[in-house]
């Protein structure tokens, strides 16, 4: 985060005065971001409880949350290439005698109207 502290330098050399029309402007890194959110009372009250029992802010434990949700997600190309790693595993749904078979006789139904009598 980039925070900008913004003091001011009279025309005339000398002290810091924030009446002066010149400004100077510090960039000062800083290593935390301060957010407002908005939570239901519930679970503010099972993150505090929890924060205090693991001894840490509450800050730090939602902070442990997010990384870790961030860490755990994943996107939808992984998503996509995981069914299609399990369908070249398993083969394709539908694909076993059975299915085949009723593919089958439900075109056949679809074609002449009629099924064939066993």
């Amino acid at each position: 985060m980039l925070a900008v502290f913004a003091t001011h330098r009279s025309r005339r050399r000398g002290p810091w005065r924030s009446t002066a029309l010149t400004p100077l402007v510090t960039p000062v890194i800083l290593g935390r971001m301060k957010t407002a959110v908005s939570l239901p009372d519930d679970l503010f009250r099972l993150i505090d409880a929890r924060a205090r029992a693991l001894k840490i802010s509450r800050s730090a434990l939602l902070a442990r949350a997010a990384r870790e949700f961030l860490e755990k997600g994943t996107p939808a190309a992984d998503v996509t290439a995981a069914w299609n790693t399990a369908i070249d595993s398993g083969g394709q749904p539908g694909d076993d005698p059975a299915a085949l078979a009723f593919r089958r006789r439900a075109k056949r139904v679809l074609r002449t109207g009629k099924a064939k009598k066993r």
